[in-house]
């Protein structure tokens, strides 16, 4: 059941003008202009599909397959002390484990996915690993992703979208320092290609699905830009974007009411069916199976080894040591920013609606701050 829903692009942001419950069926399409829980109900349902796309697609699929694909290949095929496996393995901590005991747990028959969510395990499985090769195929860099959903700025101009703008800030930061790291030991795409190892790093990300490179990285001809581009991209999934989208899982998916995985009623082929409240709350989990998402979710939104402790002095001097440092600068003063933007903005609300700035507190977009992103994909 995957709803289609339409929005008027404003440049202040979006506005829902409908959504449809069922596929191919007009009488289905609810908009705001219906009956109160005729309209309530198409928002839920909607947050429903969109609860288990992102659980299985962008957060297992997008984010813990993709870091572990390219984090297998790099130990795979890199020395340990190998400069580029040092680098991957500083956000590849506790990414396999995690993994294995979402393995072990989660996807177990009759485990949260089965019981909780209206995805069923195998084709939550089997979602998550079409979400990663698709994903994988490509530029999966920060502002070619952006682009490709046709929401950077150039397309999509809103004054207010903190994601992209927070999510911006600190892939600048992540990009600069990497590519000093990758510029220090790799000087020229000949250096690149003197370095025999990484033919074997190419090969073993072919294989694991990480079909980017055969386009971008040719064989025979090296390219330190390509090099700095996958780490960037590798380092800002393993952490920054495993952020956006774990964090809600605490804010947002804990919320049964409203973001509910499990759906019991069949959607109307007419959404005017729904008229009264008991006909919305039929369709919801009971309350055993709502604890349940409620304990598994803000269990796993959690942020352990955040960049708070990122370490400068674990790195070489010179070169190397230099480029953290100035990384840890830039995370630190990323943050300031954040806070301040967040301050502009409840100010803004409360000018708005007249409504005290305290009483909008809980609005901040903090998910990003650096102190609250875990370095790797850990939990």
């Amino acid at each position: 059941m995957i709803p289609a829903d339409a929005a008027q692009n404003k440049r202040e942001g979006l506005q829902v003008l409908c959504v449809q419950v069922r596929k191919g069926e007009p009488s289905s399409i609810a908009a705001p202009s219906d009956n109160k829980w005729a309209w309530t109900y198409a928002k839920v349902f909607f947050n429903h599909v969109e609860s288990n796309l992102q659980e299985s697609v962008h957060h297992l699929g997008e984010t813990h397959l993709l870091v572990q694909s390219i984090g297998l290949s790099v130990k795979r095929s890199l020395p340990l002390d190998h400069p580029l496996h040092v680098l991957v393995d500083n956000h590849l901590h506790g990414t396999l484990t995690i993994n294995w005991m979402a393995n072990q747990t989660l996807l177990q028959p009759d485990g949260p996915v089965d019981t909780v969510l209206s995805t069923e395990r195998v084709a939550f499985c089997e979602a998550a690993v079409q979400g990663v090769a698709a994903i994988a195929k490509a530029d999966f860099t920060f502002p070619a992703l952006m682009r490709a959903r046709g929401l950077d700025e150039a397309a999509f101009p809103t004054k207010y979208y903190p994601y992209r703008e927070f999510a911006g800030k600190l892939w600048n930061a992540i990009e600069r320092f990497v590519g000093e790291y990758v510029a220090a030991y790799y000087p020229s795409d000949r250096a690149v290609n003197a370095d025999g190892s990484l033919s074997h790093l190419r090969s073993e990300l072919e294989q694991n699905g990480v079909a980017w490179v055969k386009s971008a990285w040719k064989r025979g001809r090296g390219s330190v830009k390509f090099l700095s581009k996958l780490l960037s991209a590798f380092v800002f999934t393993a952490s920054v974007q495993h952020a956006a989208v774990g964090a809600p899982q605490l804010s947002h998916l804990s919320v049964i009411n409203v973001f509910p995985l499990g759906w019991y009623s069949d959607p109307p082929a007419d959404i005017a069916d729904i008229d009264t409240e008991e006909e919305l709350l039929a369709a919801f989990p009971e309350l055993p199976t709502a604890y349940h998402q409620r304990d598994v979710l803000a269990g796993a939104a959690f942020a352990y080894r955040t960049f708070a402790v990122f370490d400068p002095s674990t790195y070489p001097e010179g070169a190397v040591r230099s480029a953290a440092e100035e990384f840890q600068r830039d995370l630190r003063q990323a943050e300031a920013d954040m806070a301040a933007r967040n301050e502009h903005w409840l100010s803004l609300w409360a000018h708005q609606t007249n409504v005290p700035q305290s009483q909008h507190a809980n609005w901040q977009y903090k998910a990003l701050y650096p102190s609250s992103v875990s370095m790797s994909v850990n939990v």
